[in-house]
């Protein structure tokens, strides 16, 4: 019943990935797996004195 109601919800209020606004599946995040790998990687993540971390410092925690 559970998924039933489930179902019913996601086609009234599908849930949308973020970059090509198409539907996912339930084991998707936000995101839907085509978009998630052909976005570009992003080496320094792990850096703590990055550029991009130093341009948020005090903004937001990365």
């Amino acid at each position: 019943m559970k998924k039933l109601l489930q179902s019913i919800a996601q086609m009234i209020f599908p849930n949308l990935c973020v970059c090509c606004d198409g539907c996912l599946s339930h084991q998707e995040g936000a995101v839907c797996d085509l978009c998630y790998y052909t976005l570009p990687k992003f080496e320094e993540f792990n850096q703590k004195e990055s550029d991009l971390a130093k341009k948020f410092w005090g903004r937001l925690n990365v």
